[in-house]
C-alpha cells in the first residue's frame, strides 16, 4: 500500500502546485514542491509512472503472499501426515498386530516399571498369566483363521474385564498376561477367578466354548521380572495338571 499512498500524494502535490503555481509560457514552477522546475505534464506523467509501479508491486505482493499460504498449508498437510505415520510406527512397536493388546516387549517395559514402582513405595501388585486350554486342537480341527479369531475374542474380553489401572497384553501364542496394580492376594483371585468364569461361559464363534487355565504370583521385596513372572507359570502348569480350567496361586 505504501507506493499507491505516496503516489497519490504526489498526485496531490501536483495538483495543488497548479493552483498555486506561476505562469512562465508553458512551464509551471511548482510552488509546493520547492525549486522544482518541470513542465506539467512530466510531474503528471512520474506521478503516474510511480502510481502503476506501486499497483504492480502491490499485486505481486498479493500473489506472494497467497503463495506463501498456500505453501503453509501444505507444510501443515505434510506435518500431519508425518505425525499420523510416526504414531503408527509407535503402535507397532508396542501393540500385538493380532488382537490389538500390549506386545512382550511393551509388556515387559510396563512390568518393570511396576517393579520398581512397588520397591520404591513399598506396594503390592500381581501378575495373572494364563493360556487357552487345548488350543493347538482349535488349529489342527478348523484351521489358523478360527484360532486367530479365538485370540481375538479373548483380547476383546480383557479389554472389557480389566481396570484402566491394569496392563493386559499378548504374551506369546495363547498365552495371555495381566499386570493388576495396588493389589493384594485376595483381589488377585477374585478377579482371575471372575475372568476364568466369564471365558467358560463364552459363545466363540465356530467352536462355541473353551476354557482357561490361570496362574497367579504376587510380588515380593528384591523381585525381578524373571521371578514373579516365573511363579505365575508354575502356579499356571499346576493348574494344567490339575484338569485345566482352573486357578492357581504361587506365593
Amino acid at each position: 500500500m505504501k507506493p499507491i499512498i505516496f503516489s497519490l500524494l504526489l498526485l496531490l502535490q501536483f495538483f495543488i502546485g497548479v493552483i498555486f503555481a506561476q505562469q512562465d509560457g508553458d512551464q509551471v514552477t511548482v510552488l509546493a514542491s520547492g525549486p522544482m522546475n518541470l513542465s506539467g505534464w512530466s510531474v503528471f506523467l512520474l506521478a503516474a509512472v510511480v502510481f502503476a509501479a506501486g499497483f504492480y508491486w502491490q499485486r505481486k505482493l498479493s500473489v506472494e503472499r497467497a503463495r506463501t499460504e498456500d505453501v503453509r498449508a501444505e507444510l501443515d498437510v505434510v506435518k500431519a501426515e508425518l505425525e499420523q505415520k510416526t504414531l503408527e510406527l509407535q503402535q507397532l512397536a508396542t501393540v500385538d498386530f493380532l488382537t490389538g493388546l500390549y506386545n512382550r516387549p511393551k509388556l515387559e517395559e510396563s512390568l518393570q516399571s511396576e517393579l520398581d514402582r512397588a520397591e520404591r513405595y513399598k506396594l503390592m501388585f500381581g501378575v495373572v498369566l494364563f493360556d487357552i486350554d487345548l488350543f493347538r486342537q482349535v488349529n489342527d480341527t478348523y484351521g489358523p483363521d478360527v484360532g486367530d479369531r479365538v485370540l481375538q475374542e479373548i483380547a476383546e474380553l480383557l479389554a472389557c474385564n480389566t481396570r484402566l489401572t491394569d496392563t493386559a497384553g499378548r504374551w506369546g501364542g495363547e498365552e495371555f498376561i495381566i499386570i493388576c496394580s495396588e493389589t493384594e492376594e485376595t483381589g488377585l483371585l477374585r478377579f482371575a477367578e471372575k475372568l476364568r468364569g466369564i471365558i467358560e461361559s463364552y459363545d466363540f464363534p465356530t467352536i462355541e466354548k473353551r476354557t482357561a487355565s490361570f496362574g497367579i504370583s504376587l510380588f515380593h521385596q528384591g523381585d525381578d521380572k524373571r521371578a514373579i513372572v516365573g511363579r505365575a507359570e508354575e502356579a499356571l502348569c499346576r493348574a494344567k495338571e490339575g484338569g485345566r480350567n482352573r486357578v492357581e496361586l504361587k506365593r
